[in-house]
C-alpha cells in the first residue's frame, strides 16, 4: 500500500517494534490519568519522553480521523483492524510487545525501545472523546508480575502461616488491579493469578519430604528459565535467590519476612549488598544497614476479612503460636493478676511440642484460662471483637506481629511487650499500649476504656490494608523497572 494511502493507525500498527531476542528493552513505568490527560495538549516531560511521544502521535492520528469525517451514530463492535464507519473511532489493539518495526527516528542507539508489554485486550474505542480512548490504553499499561512463594505451606495456608497469608493477599490484590500475575507455588494453592505448581502439595503437610531445600531449589531454577517471559521477579525465599538471580537481566526483589539479627546474616549482606531488598518493618532491617533497602513496606490484610462484630468484650485474647518467644506464660500471668479470663487460640508446632508439654500445659488447668486451639480466618472476628485487649507478650525482635493488625481491623485494642516492630504498628495511646514487661500491661488493661474502638479500626484501614500493600510495592518494582531501563537517545534521520 503507498504510503500516501495508508490508513493513520494501519501504519502505525505496522511501524511497532521488534525487541532483540532475550531483552526486553522497554520503559515499563505505565502512565497516570494525570499524565495522560496532558497528551492531547502538550508533550510529556523527558523523562519517560520516548513512551510519551508514541502515545503523543496515535492521539494526534485519532484526532485527525475524527477531524477529517463527520461523527456517525454509534455501531455494533468491531474486531481489531476493521475500517468502521465515518467518524467512528477505528481499534486499537497493543498486542505483544515488539511485533513490528519503529521509525528510525525512535531508536534508542543500537536499541530499538517498545511499549511496555500490555495486557491481550483489545479495546473498542466507539463514537466518544480521544480521552476516553486514552483510559482504555491507560488500563494497558500493567505489568508482568511472578511471585515466588515458600514451598511449606499452601497458599493461603489452611490454618496458620503469617507469610503465606501475606503472599495470597498481595497477589489477590495486584489481580485485581488489573495485573498480569503467576503464582509460583505448591499444588494445593488457590489463587486467582496463574498458579505454576512446583510440587502437588504443601510441604509441612508432606511426610514423604524430609530435604525441603531441594525442592526450593530446583523451583529457582525453574523460575530462572521462565524470567524473560515477565517483567518483575518479586521473592518471599529470603536470601535464596539472591545468586542465581542476580546474574540474570530480569528485575527483581526479595521480601524478608524472617528475622535478620543471627551473627550468620552479616557476610551473606556483606556479599550481596546490590540485591535489592524489602523490609516489613523499620526493626527488622536495623541489624543490616549494609543491605540495598528499597522500602520498608508493613504488611496489610483485606479491608473486610475481619470485622468488628456485635458482642460485648469480656476476656482478653492471645492468638498465633504456642513458642518460647510468643511468651504464653506472661500473658497467662497477666490475665490472672487482673482477674480476667483468657482465651487462648493458638498452635503449636513439633518443634515446639516439648516446651508445650513442659512449661504451658500445666499453666492451662486454670479455671480462668481457656485453650481453643488453632483458629481460621473465618472465626477470628468473633474471637477478637469478642476481647476487651489482645495479648502480646512477645520477648523477640519480632519482624511484623500480623495479629496485632487483625485485632485492630476487629477494633480490638492491643497490649504488647516493646520489641521488635510492635511500636511501629501500634500507635501508643491510639489502638493500644506498648509496655515494657508484664507489670506495665497490667496497668495497661486498667486503661483500655480510654482507647475507641471504632477509631482502632479506622486506624486500621488507613495504615494496613492490602490494597496499601500492593501499592507500596507496585511503586518499588516500578522504581527498579525504571533504574534498569535504558536511557533513550531520540535519533532523527
Amino acid at each position: 500500500m503507498p504510503p500516501e494511502k495508508e490508513d493513520a493507525l494501519t501504519r502505525w500498527e505496522r511501524m511497532r517494534p521488534k525487541p532483540e531476542p532475550r531483552e526486553r528493552q522497554f520503559d515499563t513505568r505505565p502512565p497516570t490519568m494525570a499524565e495522560i490527560d496532558q497528551l492531547i495538549g502538550q508533550r510529556i516531560a523527558a523523562e519517560h519522553e520516548f513512551l510519551m511521544e508514541i502515545l503523543a502521535e496515535l492521539v494526534a492520528h485519532l484526532q485527525d480521523e475524527m477531524v477529517a469525517a463527520p461523527p456517525g451514530p454509534p455501531g455494533p463492535p468491531r474486531t481489531a483492524g476493521s475500517p468502521g464507519r465515518a467518524g467512528q473511532l477505528p481499534i486499537v489493539k497493543l498486542g505483544a510487545h515488539g511485533k513490528r518495526n519503529v521509525p528510525k527516528r525512535f531508536r534508542a542507539g543500537e536499541k530499538i525501545v517498545c511499549l511496555p508489554k500490555p495486557r491481550n485486550v483489545a479495546h473498542a474505542y466507539g463514537a466518544g472523546t480521544v480521552g476516553a480512548g486514552l483510559s482504555a490504553i491507560r488500563r494497558e499499561v500493567l505489568m508482568y508480575i511472578a511471585q515466588i512463594a515458600p514451598l511449606t505451606e499452601a497458599i493461603p495456608p489452611r490454618l496458620y502461616g503469617g507469610t503465606e497469608r501475606v503472599i495470597h493477599w498481595l497477589t489477590e490484590e495486584l489481580v485485581a488491579l488489573g495485573h498480569d500475575v503467576t503464582l509460583f507455588a505448591s499444588g494445593d494453592s488457590c489463587t486467582s493469578a496463574k498458579l505454576e505448581a512446583l510440587w502437588p502439595r504443601a510441604l509441612r503437610l508432606d511426610g514423604s519430604i524430609r530435604d525441603p531445600n531441594a525442592l526450593h531449589m530446583a523451583m529457582l531454577e525453574h523460575v530462572r528459565h521462565r524470567a524473560s517471559e515477565f517483567e518483575f521477579l518479586h521473592f518471599h525465599l529470603d536470601y535464596y535467590p539472591f545468586s542465581l538471580f542476580s546474574r540474570q537481566s530480569t528485575p527483581f526483589v526479595t521480601t524478608l519476612h524472617g528475622r535478620l539479627d543471627l551473627p550468620e546474616h552479616q557476610p551473606v549482606f556483606n556479599i550481596f549488598s546490590s540485591v535489592p531488598v524489602i523490609s516489613i518493618s523499620n526493626a527488622q532491617r536495623r541489624p543490616l544497614p549494609q543491605a540495598r533497602w528499597m522500602k520498608t513496606i508493613h504488611h496489610g490484610l483485606p479491608e473486610s476479612l475481619l470485622m468488628p462484630q456485635p458482642v460485648k468484650p469480656h476476656y482478653l485474647a492471645f492468638l498465633g503460636r504456642i513458642a518460647p518467644e510468643k511468651r504464653l506464660d506472661c500473658a497467662i500471668r497477666i490475665a490472672e493478676h487482673c482477674g480476667v479470663p483468657l482465651r487462648i487460640a493458638a498452635k503449636v508446632d513439633r518443634v515446639d511440642r516439648e516446651y508445650y508439654e513442659g512449661e504451658i500445659r500445666p499453666l492451662l488447668d486454670s479455671p480462668n484460662v481457656e485453650y481453643i486451639g488453632e483458629i481460621s480466618d473465618k472465626d477470628k472476628s468473633a474471637f477478637l471483637s469478642g476481647a476487651i485487649a489482645l495479648l502480646v507478650p512477645i520477648d523477640w525482635p519480632e519482624p511484623f506481629g500480623l495479629v496485632m493488625i487483625e485485632a485492630m481491623a476487629c477494633g480490638t485494642p492491643v497490649i504488647a511487650f516493646n520489641r521488635g516492630s510492635a511500636a511501629e504498628v501500634i500507635d501508643d495511646g491510639l489502638t493500644g499500649f506498648i509496655v515494657e514487661d508484664e507489670a506495665g500491661a497490667i496497668g495497661a488493661v486498667d486503661r483500655l476504656a480510654q482507647l475507641s474502638r471504632g477509631k482502632i479500626r479506622q486506624r486500621f484501614e488507613e495504615r494496613f490494608t492490602a490494597r496499601r500493600m500492593a501499592l507500596d510495592y507496585l511503586a518499588v518494582h516500578r522504581e527498579l523497572l525504571e533504574s534498569t531501563a535504558p536511557r533513550l537517545r531520540l535519533v532523527v534521520d
